[in-house]
């Protein structure tokens, strides 16, 4: 099921820089840091996340994939989009405070600040090539 979704993620990746060709744009990808996968220090309310994914099955099954996602994306998206997949995913490996609130994927306020942080040169470097593409003669 994994190797499914990083597939599946790199294919639809391919198919955005087809219309980024096109289109003449410039995309990011952006895996962003889930509880299911996460290597920080789990704080309280992390911790009791976590026993109520390891506590069902469904859910554990979902911590396994999304580990295994986690171990190959980059490997998978080197090729589509080079120096524009950001993996996120252990953006808060050494990082003691709540950074997340459910298991959907949502993150504290607090985290917002980071994963900023984390997105922006990328950012930067896509509207700089935007604006080169338009001062183009």
């Amino acid at each position: 099921m994994a190797f499914r979704v990083v597939e599946d993620y790199a294919s639809t990746a391919r198919l955005v820089e087809a219309l980024a060709d096109e289109y003449h744009f410039q995309a990011i990808y952006i895996w962003q840091p889930t509880v299911y996968s996460t290597t920080k220090p789990l704080a309280a309310y992390e911790k009791y996340l976590m026993g109520e994914i390891d506590a069902d099955p469904y859910q554990a099954t979902l911590k396994a994939v999304h580990t295994l996602i986690t171990q190959s994306i980059d490997s998978a998206m080197a090729d589509v989009a080079p120096q524009r997949f950001l993996n996120l995913s252990a953006l808060f490996a050494s990082d003691t405070a709540a950074r997340f609130v459910d298991t959907i994927g949502h993150t504290t306020e607090e985290a917002n600040g980071p994963i900023v942080e984390a997105m922006l040169p990328a950012l930067k470097s896509a509207l700089s090539h935007q604006a080169s593409l338009h001062r183009r003669p």
